[in-house]
């Protein structure tokens, strides 16, 4: 049960849906899932997979997908990677989690439930939205 990330194979270690976040003593990481749809070299991934289970996260921003320079295009490409995230990350045993809403809300909400110790990004560029 592992997932390939970069030169070798590191396993996946998922926070059960209905958990309070910790699983063997470990806290678990919230992988924040933006623009870098891909589990190969997601060095975020690897650092949260490296220090207990995982809560991998995409979120749907209505500021994003609102915003005057989103495109309906950008939605199908969007959908057709996470649908290949989700993919790669099932077959390590870790469900994809999708929300929608604001990422504070969102956020504190996933907290409540899961009580995750650090949450875990790429830096983004890119418009002042994101």
């Amino acid at each position: 049960m592992g997932a390939l990330l970069g030169r070798g194979y590191l396993l996946l270690r998922a926070v059960s849906p209905g958990a309070a976040g910790i699983m063997s003593g470990e806290a678990s990481q919230l992988v924040w899932f933006k623009r870098d749809l891909r589990v190969r070299d997601h060095r975020s991934l690897v650092e949260a997979a490296k220090r207990g289970p995982i809560i991998p996260l995409y979120l749907i921003e209505p500021e994003v997908i609102g915003a005057a320079d989103f495109d309906a295009l950008h939605w199908t490409f969007i959908a057709e990677s996470l649908h290949d995230l989700s993919s790669a990350l099932h077959s390590s045993g870790t469900p994809l989690l999708v929300e929608h809403g604001s990422a504070v809300d969102v956020f504190e909400r996933l907290w409540k439930q899961y009580s995750f110790q650090a949450i875990r990004a790429h830096e983004e560029t890119g418009n002042a939205v994101t």
